[in-house]
């Protein structure tokens, strides 16, 4: 697991702009999305926040924090690879 210090732009492709990511773009590649893990809402600091975590067609693993009210995402987290399969969002 590497944690990034503050958490990096990511530039999110999305069907419907409520929909969760179909591909991103960081530090200028692009990555398709296999299959979002888990997703959840928090509120951290007075903001309103979601938390996806998603695996990438390359097998990339890492976690997204969404500012709802701004609709900005950034790269939180990256993750070991897992062969397991994903979780249904709620």
């Amino acid at each position: 697991m590497t944690r990034l210090a503050s958490g990096e732009p990511v530039r999110v492709a999305r069907p419907e702009p409520h929909a969760l990511p179909a591909s991103f773009t960081w530090r200028g590649q692009r990555h398709r999305v296999r299959r979002v893990e888990a997703c959840h809402t928090v509120r951290r600091g007075g903001k309103l926040q979601r938390i996806v975590r998603l695996q990438t067609t390359a097998g990339v693993r890492c976690i997204f924090a969404q500012d709802l009210p701004r609709g900005s995402w950034q790269m939180r987290t990256l993750l070991s690879p897992n062969r397991s399969g994903g979780v249904p969002c709620a």
